[in-house]
This record gives C-alpha cells, structure tokens and sequence, in this order.
C-alpha cells in the first residue's frame, strides 16, 4: 500500500516500531440500535456509515467519536474509499428490550382439515433509564 502524506515526517532510527499519521476523516454515521429479545435483553449499539475519504482503511482499532465527545473504541476491517461498512460500539446501557407473552391463539387448516396450528404471541417491551 502507499499513500501520499500531505507533509514530510522524520522517523528515528529504532529497534521498536513508529507510526505516522497518514490521513484524518470525518465520516457521516447513522447510529441504530439492534436486539435479540428472544436471546438477550441487552440492546446493542451500531453506526452505518460510507468511506468518503480518499484513503485505503486498513483493518486495525479506531476511535470513534460524535463531536467532541468519545462513543468508544471500534475494530474497523479493511475498507476501500467509497464503501459502506458498520462500526460495532457495544451495548447501550441505557435501554434493554423483554419479551412479554401476551396471547396464544390456536386454529386449524381449514373446513375439512384436521392440522391444527399454535401461534405464540409476543410483545416486546423496551425500557430505557
């Protein structure tokens, strides 16, 4: 891979690895929250977003920020400019979902059959402090 860095840099003899800054990007994120009620009552917290830079992201740790505030850390794969990819942020302490049986109800197949068929009735009840 080679990029174009906007400035000359300096790096030191050394025995231990040095990085360099090769590019900043500020990336549009939609911010959508995903649960499982049926597996897990924790909500979990997502960011969509395009690769609008003109740079090659490779796979490694990101910071990932709204603003001036700090959401966390992300694991970003490899993305090529002008790919969509998703920013995995952890759960949302502030919300959790249950699932709550509300009602079963029970028919058949039709006029003439004898197949008889149960049908589960959730809720999903979401709580958020």
């Amino acid at each position: 891979m080679r990029y174009r860095l906007d400035r000359k840099e300096t790096i030191e003899s050394r025995p231990d690895a040095a990085t360099v800054l090769v590019g900043r990007a500020a990336l549009a994120v939609t911010g959508e929250r995903v649960c499982t009620p049926a597996l897990d009552p924790v909500v979990w917290v997502r960011g969509r977003t395009r690769n609008t830079s003109d740079y090659v992201m490779l796979p490694g740790p990101a910071a990932v920020f709204f603003g001036n505030d700090f959401l966390g850390p992300a694991s970003v794969a490899l993305v090529r400019p002008g790919q969509e990819f998703t920013l995995h942020l952890g759960l949302d302490p502030g919300v959790t979902v249950e699932r709550v049986h509300v009602d079963d109800q029970q028919g058949s197949a039709g006029f003439f059959g004898s197949k008889r068929h149960k049908t589960y009735i959730p809720q999903i009840a979401a709580s958020i402090s």
